[in-house]
């Protein structure tokens, strides 16, 4: 990165603390307040009575699985753990990470060094030498990645129980062509029920649907 900001007298250090400002400037600009307990209501009114759950201790079975899913990549968080040495070390390690998760479970703990990332700013387009021409891309640890899969298999399986079946966005087996599949269903059919009612108007519903893609460089 210094090489880039050859032309700059800060050192590293003042370097990173400039972009670490940005960052966290852009951070800040982009929050909202939030009111909970009004999405809990909202989400009670429309789905109404959803049954109680809790996170259960986890399986050696749920951990293997887990690794699996995880890509072979080499890029890790603070603890300088890559998936690929996860992966490698499977067997090994099953045991002890089913233990230390099941910890976590009973005890209602994630660990610190878990919620800390290395930050490193990736260029996106215009001048390198300008720090609002790069974005932060933030590798977290990837034993707590693991662990937040394992716990987001219980949260999904409990999900999948109650909510819609018109509901496509973020839920596996369901994709976007679903979505388009469903509404064009939907859309055949009340036409039909115009034309065979023999309305001497019919309406031409027109949706626009824009794909919106982010060029990551």
């Amino acid at each position: 990165m210094k090489t880039v900001f050859k032309d700059s007298i800060d050192t590293e250090k003042q370097l990173a603390d400039k972009f670490a400002t940005f960052f966290r400037n852009k951070v800040e600009n982009l929050k909202k307040p939030s009111n909970a307990a009004e999405i809990f209501d909202k989400l009670s009114n429309s789905i109404g009575n959803v049954p109680q759950w809790d996170l259960v201790p986890c399986s050696k079975e749920d951990v293997s699985k887990a690794i699996d899913d995880l890509k072979p990549s080499l890029s890790s968080g603070p603890d300088s753990i890559p998936n690929r040495l996860i992966k490698s070390l499977k067997f090994e390690a099953l045991e002890a990470l089913t233990s230390v998760f099941n910890k976590c479970i009973m005890e209602g703990v994630f660990p610190d060094i878990w919620k800390s990332g290395k930050i490193f700013p990736t260029f996106k387009k215009g001048s390198k030498n300008k720090i609002e021409n790069y974005r932060p891309v933030c590798l977290f640890s990837n034993l707590g990645k693991l662990f937040e899969a394992v716990i987001g298999k219980q949260l999904t399986s409990h999900l999948e129980k109650f909510l819609p079946d018109n509901m496509y966005g973020f839920r596996p087996g369901r994709s976007t062509q679903d979505a388009v599949s469903q509404l064009v269903m939907l859309l055949i059919k009340y036409i039909d029920i115009v034309l065979r009612e023999r309305k001497l108007r019919l309406s031409l519903l027109i949706l626009q649907v824009r794909l919106i893609f982010l060029n990551m460089r």
